[in-house]
């Protein structure tokens, strides 16, 4: 299923506006892979998700407006929160998500398997399906992974913006070379639950260890390509071969975004030397293996 993210990110290219690709918009099931709308759920009052807000990116609304079938909700706490007070903060996230689906039953449906989001798609009410994604903590603890499973969650980030005690993150001096024994257990277990291994924010090493651990495909919830972006978090060309070939699976996102810890003048530099292909689509297509895949 890689064309329903891969159009996703065509909407985000502000420069295309074909009434061709307004079409296959559409026509696919449109899914957003990673929103951290969740925080406004807990901490913000004043948002109402079931109407427009002025300061927001996602609603209820612009998921209409925008053709937005499906998304998943960021579950995230500060790499510095630990033990049962992160796990506190995760289980929060999630009731909040909840929260939104149980008072908003005609405009969302919590959807834990691709069927759901098929039923959502075609529902004559409109339903958006929504769940759960990014990197619950789990405390060191495969029990805690089995609980949120339980809940919704379907993909988890192995590391953020710094290292955890068993997997190195992409901006974090390396502490495990990768994966250490009891990561490749989190990944395996991923795998017999269905939640899907995120491997944007690790650390190149974590990243082809975990490709050599898993079963089942993985994704790249929010990376692009280093060649467009130098940025640690994006993928290399080999990276992204790797992905493709080995699983045929890929929720590459290719665009050029500004990234944090991206300078202002490396941004204006990567734009101008991006030029047309602002959004990074050859980019990603040109690489063996990608271009069924990526773009």
């Amino acid at each position: 299923m890689p064309w329903r993210f891969r159009l996703l990110s065509l909407r985000r290219c502000r420069q295309i506006r074909s009434p061709r690709a307004r079409s296959l918009h559409d026509r696919a099931i449109v899914v957003d892979s990673h929103d951290d709308t969740t925080q406004r759920l807990i901490f913000d009052k004043a948002f109402d998700i079931g109407k427009w807000n002025p300061n927001s990116n996602i609603d209820i609304p612009r998921m209409r407006q925008g053709g937005l079938d499906a998304l998943f909700f960021s579950i995230w706490v500060p790499s510095e929160v630990t033990g049962p007070t992160a796990v506190k903060r995760a289980l929060d996230q999630i009731d909040a998500v909840r929260e939104a689906v149980r008072t908003h039953p005609h405009d969302l449906m919590l959807a834990t398997t691709a069927a759901d989001v098929r039923k959502a798609a075609a529902d004559h009410q409109d339903r958006r399906a929504d769940g759960h994604g990014r990197r619950p903590l789990i405390d060191d603890d495969l029990r805690l992974l089995r609980v949120y499973a339980a809940l919704g969650v379907r993909y988890m980030t192995l590391t953020h913006y710094k290292n955890n005690n068993w997997a190195d993150s992409s901006t974090d001096k390396a502490a495990h070379n990768g994966l250490t024994t009891f990561g490749k257990d989190v990944v395996r277990e991923m795998n017999r639950l269905g939640v899907m291994v995120d491997i944007s924010h690790v650390a190149d090493k974590t990243f082809f260890d975990a490709i050599e651990t898993t079963k089942a495909p993985m994704i790249a919830s929010h990376s692009s390509s280093r060649v467009i972006a130098n940025h640690a978090r994006n993928m290399t060309d080999d990276m992204m071969r790797a992905l493709a070939q080995r699983w045929r699976r890929d929720d590459q996102l290719p665009r050029g975004v500004p990234q944090r810890g991206v300078s202002g003048r490396q941004r204006k530099e990567e734009r101008q030397r991006v030029g047309g292909d602002r959004c990074g689509v050859e980019e990603v297509r040109r690489q063996r293996g990608l271009r069924d895949h990526g773009g």
